[in-house]
């Protein structure tokens, strides 16, 4: 099953989905996968870190400074170091329960960034995918169902409901995951 964590660029999809990721480890899920924290410099945002919560490792991933690598996303540039960690995380998350990723965006949409790596996944595992509300249009026909969607400035969808539905659905074994 896929899970969407949706909003508006600032919404806190990844505030939300970090706190998503500790409530679901503490009920004993296996959690793979990455988060994409915010770089900044003199209170500006230059770029994203990529976030390993199950290991706590970080490594810069995308940065504003032009030039620093051919695959470009809005105003920011893949590192190739970071595009690579990414990468490795997702191909190694086949034996979790859940694999996050945080998030898909303009690069993944032209079918770049991680997305060679994440697309064949999407019907074998259960994924948790943070996508930006103005995005959602161009990824929904390329998500395999059942696809559930969850808004991050959603109030009336309080955080522990959201970790309960997904615990459930994983615990529950309705979902299958497909031979290669």
């Amino acid at each position: 099953m896929i899970f969407v964590m949706t909003g508006a660029v600032g919404a806190g999809k990844t505030t939300l989905v970090k706190v998503l990721i500790n409530h679901l480890r503490s009920t004993g899920l296996s959690v793979a996968g990455y988060v994409s924290d915010a770089f900044r410099l003199k209170g500006k945002i230059e770029g994203y870190d990529l976030f390993e919560p199950s290991s706590g490792r970080r490594c810069p991933f995308l940065r504003k400074a032009g030039g620093i690598s051919q695959a470009e996303v809005g105003q920011f540039y893949f590192l190739p170091s970071g595009l690579k960690a990414a990468r490795d995380i997702i191909r190694s998350a086949a034996d979790y329960d859940l694999m996050v990723v945080d998030e898909i965006g303009p690069a993944e949409v032209r079918g770049e960034g991680v997305w060679p790596d994440l697309y064949p996944l999407l019907d074998k595992i259960n994924c948790l995918l943070v996508i930006r509300k103005k995005l959602l249009p161009d990824f929904i026909p390329a998500l395999p169902p059942p696809v559930m969607f969850f808004r991050a400035e959603a109030e009336e969808q309080p955080m522990e409901q959201m970790a309960e539905y997904i615990l459930s659905m994983v615990k529950s074994g309705k979902l299958k995951k497909l031979p290669d």
